[in-house]
């Protein structure tokens, strides 16, 4: 599984990691998950 991320539109919401950690592990746990999301907050 492949995803395209435009970094405009990311909200950092999440969603990419509990799927990606779904599809290898079939569980939903972003710790487990192989996408790292760089958060832009303060």
């Amino acid at each position: 599984m492949k995803f395209r991320v435009d970094a405009e539109k990311c909200t950092e919401c999440g969603r990419c990691t509990a799927a990606c950690s779904l599809a290898k592990v079939r569980r939903i746990n972003p710790l487990d998950s192989r996408i790292l999301i760089k958060r832009r907050w303060p």
